[in-house]
């Protein structure tokens, strides 16, 4: 009688996934730290030999874990994106889905939908209501689908998650290297240029409010934005960003810093910006009381040519054709 576990990479889908957390998925009480430690120990094998928890598996690879704690200790925990009431949630995303293949799933976030689980618990975030939809659909997966880039909080537009871990790792990948293309559209308060500009800044993140420098600084992070400057008014500007950068708060902070705050955006609306922006001229206060998003929007995404193929995407290009129901809000309420 064998004195270990065995798991086999089977299914092409699992190519690129890292080895301790497909580890974790059988065996979900196991630790990360647990894991390497086993690893480190020689009790968990990988094709028979020593393998580091990072590995990314390889179709065929076959796993042995041996001397397996105990598991009668650990009290089992609910799956919550498994659970029967749950699943009755998976209609509230089908709405939202932009594009969907095979590989990836595009989805059309909206303001103030929280994209991970939070601590408040309230409500469900998108990532688990786009888990149980696809537990509908194919409900042998073992893989729980991941968004691989972020928006923040208030921002609605289109958002990319992986439906495989093949292509997590891929696109993954490109959002590093910057073959995926993503751009925006804001409102912004005063007179933009209808030209493009090039911010370049250094970005702080210590707490949930991002500082713009302009020289580095221990611990910041270089940000670069292309801005172009659509339309305006005597008070406001529709501005396009192409975000060549991926920092926290990235655009809301690197356009409040350079004097033209987003329409709505009281987190990044300053002392020294209030005073700019007279609130009998702009009415800011009424802005900040009147919605639950800011101006500003995922519209955009370009993949580059190989990951159009490799993805099996069939095009380029995805662009919202569209106006989404906050930025609609903002056009009417600005007179644009």
């Amino acid at each position: 009688m064998k004195n270990y576990e065995e798991l086999k990479i089977t299914d092409y889908k699992w190519e690129g996934y890292t080895l301790w957390k497909y580890i974790k998925l059988h065996f979900p009480y196991y630790t990360k730290l647990l894991i390497i430690k086993e690893l480190r120990l020689k009790h968990i094998l990988l094709n028979d030999q020593i393998s580091y928890f990072q590995y990314k598996l390889q179709f065929g690879d076959i796993i042995k874990i041996y001397l397996l704690p105990d598991l009668s200790s650990f009290k089992k925990k609910k799956n919550k994106p498994l659970e029967k009431e749950y699943l009755k949630l998976n209609t509230s995303i089908k709405s939202q889905i932009f594009f969907e293949n095979e590989n990836l799933i595009i989805v059309n976030k909206k303001a103030n939908q929280i994209i991970q689980p939070d601590s408040s618990k309230k409500n469900y975030s998108l990532e688990e209501l786009l888990q149980a939809y696809i537990k509908t659909i194919d409900s042998e997966s073992t893989y729980r689908p991941k968004f691989i880039h972020r928006l923040d909080r208030p921002v609605e537009g289109l958002l990319i998650a992986a439906k495989n871990a093949k292509a997590h790792s891929i696109l993954s990948k490109a959002i590093r290297e910057r073959k995926i293309q993503k751009f925006y559209k804001a409102i912004v308060l005063g007179s933009f240029p209808l030209k493009e500009m090039q911010l370049e800044n250094w970005i702080l993140d210590k707490s949930t409010k991002v500082k713009v420098l302009e020289r580095e600084n221990y611990g910041t992070k270089f940000a670069i934005s292309l801005v172009k400057g659509i339309k305006k008014t005597p008070n406001y500007s529709i501005v396009e960003i192409k975000l060549v950068t991926g920092r926290k708060n990235q655009i809301r902070a690197q356009l409040a810093h350079l004097g033209h705050p987003i329409a709505g955006d009281r987190k990044y609306f300053n002392k020294n910006l209030k005073k700019q922006f007279k609130e009998k001229d702009f009415n800011w206060k009424k802005q900040f009381l009147s919605s639950e998003s800011i101006a500003l929007f995922s519209y955009k995404l370009i993949f580059e040519d190989e990951l159009v193929k490799v993805l099996n995407l069939g095009k380029n290009t995805f662009e919202l054709t569209k106006e989404p129901k906050n930025w609609s809000f903002w056009i009417k309420s600005l007179s644009f």
